[in-house]
């Protein structure tokens, strides 16, 4: 059965392809066009709070663009390095609150550093390990922190931090016999998950039980631990289109991700009510600000680039494989450029930097590189979720995440790729949920060198650590000692080299535009790309 895409109105900006999206200088316009439109609108907080935050974007995009020139949409890949790096090892004493959430800590900076192509010396590699196995829980799965209850959240936050190093003595620390029976205990009778023994049920539980399972080897193994599981989720899409936490709940992002990702990791996305939640998503992305939101008559917030970002291309490839006419080869269903813009004008939390940035050779940030000192201040790096906020390690992680996505979307499709991609398993993921690197394809500002490292939209880490982790279970699954596994792992992941670009976007042109001020009505030359 071909599945088409919902018919949609002509001035439905969501869905137009990216060459005819609003450019940057229309966003401006749209911001002082919404403004008025408000003054006869009733007050409600939710108006109110939209309003003051679309102020403060707009103030962001107009400061940055107007002073910064063409050092505007520059990534600074370095002070988020810093800003990561000086934490990895030490936290400072704010970190309390987080006492229970130490492995998604780790996980979130190592993802990041990975994604900025920042090489982990080993001597890093080993305090991770150590820590990591000391979170470990005797029965099966991770905690919070040492001597902590195992949890679902911090298991995968673990799992995948330890993926991500693509190294033997990571990943032999799982226990994964325990971590199988810990799972077994989880599960419920309707194949829903409990986060943890006596917690509470939602699709996250599925979610990251089915993603653990499928890294360490036990699922498809083990196809009884998820019996049910795949129904149960479908039942969670509301009628709005996304997935709510449990069935009847609001559609909010961080679900419908887990939702949709777990059912495609399951093999099940047939469960999926793909116009539904195609339109559910598209209207999640804000006409003015250029990020998404969460959930209806939410603000901006940019960690839900990688939670909405993310299901494009999965989508995309699910709408590929039922040959659906209305899927463009080189049209994402996004727009990916208004998306990356957000990012990098409003999310950064950096002072004016020097041109000519760009990442350290690797190792280079370990040994004192002068450039790490010398080109910020004190506090200076890290992401935050929308302007006005601080930066944290969370939206770091999560807004790069989504600024690679929106760089290598939209991906290759089915007829793009070559004969031998096919295998016998025709009826599944071509790319998504294995490890295959898209070619870049959209980047704003070639000349700024903010191309991130690509990864796997189901599993949020990158294809060399998705591809080591299953080839190294894999093969120890089939019998294979640790060392040979390990050695073919790592000729494995040769294959996981990012192709070459597709698409090179033209070198950023600098041209002057009139724009008004946000806070007056006089017009000033400002520096802009178009």
């Amino acid at each position: 059965m071909v599945v088409h895409l919902e018919e949609t109105p002509e001035d439905d900006s969501y869905n137009r392809p990216s060459t005819q999206q609003p450019s940057r200088m229309e966003r401006l316009t749209l911001f002082n066009m919404r403004q008025r439109s408000r003054d006869v609108e009733p007050q409600t907080p939710t108006i109110v709070d939209q309003a003051e935050t679309e102020k403060l974007v707009r103030k962001a995009y107009y400061e940055r663009l107007s002073t910064w020139k063409d050092n505007a949409l520059r990534l600074f890949k370095l002070n988020h390095v810093h800003y990561i790096s000086k934490r990895l090892v030490q936290l400072a004493t704010s970190f309390e609150c987080l006492d229970a959430s130490q492995p998604w800590l780790a996980y979130w900076m190592v993802h990041s550093l990975r994604l900025l192509n920042f090489t982990i010396s080993d001597e890093t590699k080993a305090y991770l390990l150590a820590f990591l196995k000391s979170t470990q829980h005797p029965e099966g799965g991770f905690g919070g922190g040492p001597y902590q209850f195992a949890h679902l959240a911090t298991t995968y936050g673990a799992i995948n931090c330890l993926a991500a190093l693509c190294w033997k003595d990571a990943l032999d620390i799982i226990d994964r016999p325990a971590l199988f029976h810990w799972l077994q205990k989880l599960r419920q009778p309707d194949g829903s998950f409990v986060m943890h023994i006596g917690g509470e049920i939602d699709v996250r539980g599925a979610y990251c039980a089915v993603a653990v399972a499928k890294l360490t080897g036990l699922y498809p193994a083990h196809p009884e631990l998820f019996s049910g599981t795949a129904d149960w989720i479908a039942s969670c899409q509301t009628y709005e289109g996304g997935f709510g936490a449990q069935p009847g709940i609001e559609a909010h992002g961080g679900y419908t991700f887990c939702a949709v990702a777990a059912l495609c990791l399951l093999e099940r996305p047939d469960l999926i009510d793909i116009p539904r939640v195609l339109r559910w998503l598209v209207h999640r992305q804000m006409a003015s600000e250029g990020g998404f939101q969460g959930r209806t008559n939410k603000l901006v917030d940019s960690c839900y680039s990688f939670w909405l970002g993310a299901l494009f291309p999965v989508i995309e490839e699910l709408l590929d494989l039922s040959d659906d006419p209305a899927l463009l080869t080189d049209e994402t269903l996004f727009n990916a450029s208004a998306l990356q813009e957000y990012i990098l004008l409003c999310c950064q939390k950096v002072s004016y930097t020097r041109p000519g940035l760009s990442i350290p050779i690797p190792g280079d940030a370990e040994k004192g590189h002068p450039e790490l000192s010398d080109s910020r201040v004190e506090g200076d790096g890290g992401l935050i979720d929308k302007p006005g906020k601080n930066a944290d390690c969370y939206h770091t992680c999560y807004a790069l995440s989504g600024l690679s996505i929106a760089q290598h979307c939209p991906r290759l499709r089915r007829r793009q790729l070559p004969a031998h991609t096919f295998s016998s398993r025709s009826s599944s993921f071509v790319s998504i949920g294995k490890p295959s690197p898209a070619p870049l394809v959209e980047i704003l500002c070639e000349d700024l060198d903010n191309e991130l490292a690509d990864l796997d939209p189901l599993h949020n880490i990158l294809h060399d650590g998705l591809g080591y982790t299953l080839t190294y279970f894999e093969l120890l699954d089939s019998g294979k000692p640790s060392e040979e596994a390990a050695e073919l792992a790592s000729k494995a992941v040769e294959n996981c080299l990012t192709p070459p670009r597709r698409v090179i976007t033209k070198p950023c042109p600098v041209s002057i535009h009139d724009i008004s001020s946000p806070d007056h009505g006089h017009s000033k030359h400002t520096c802009v790309t178009p």
